[in-house]
C-alpha cells in the first residue's frame, strides 16, 4: 500500500499533475511534476491532493483511490478486462480490414497494390 506521503490510485486515462509553488519574489515555479499510465496503478505524491483535476478526476471516476488491498485487486481486475476489449477489438479490426483488401476468391484479385 502507499506510504504515508502518497497516494496508490489507478487511473482509466492518463494524466498529468503540476506542483506550483511561489518563491520569494513572488515568481510561480513548478516544484514538481507527474504523469499517470492508463490502466496502471501507480504511488502519486500526496501533493496531487491540491490539484483541482485530481480532485475532478476521482468525482467521475476517471481515478480510483485504492485504499485498501481489495481495492487494488479489483483494480487490477478491471485493468485485465479493458486490456481484453481493447485486443480483441484490436482483433476484430484487423480481420475486417484483412476480409476488406482480399478479393471475391479469398486471394488479392482486382487489387491493383498486389500486381
Amino acid at each position: 500500500m502507499a506510504g504515508k506521503d502518497t497516494i496508490r490510485v489507478f487511473p482509466r486515462k492518463h494524466f498529468a499533475f503540476v506542483q506550483r509553488s511561489r518563491t520569494d519574489d513572488g515568481k510561480i515555479v513548478v516544484a514538481g511534476k507527474v504523469e499517470t499510465k492508463p490502466l496502471e496503478m501507480i504511488d502519486l505524491p500526496a501533493w496531487v491532493k491540491d490539484d483541482p483535476m485530481f480532485g475532478w478526476a476521482v468525482k467521475d471516476g476517471s481515478i480510483e483511490v485504492l485504499r485498501d488491498r481489495e481495492a487494488e485487486i479489483r483494480a487490477e481486475l478491471d485493468a485485465g478486462k479493458a486490456t481484453s476489449k481493447r485486443q480483441t477489438k484490436a482483433e476484430k479490426e484487423a480481420a475486417k480490414a484483412a476480409a476488406a483488401g482480399a478479393g471475391p476468391s479469398g486471394d488479392d484479385a482486382g487489387d491493383p497494390a498486389a500486381e
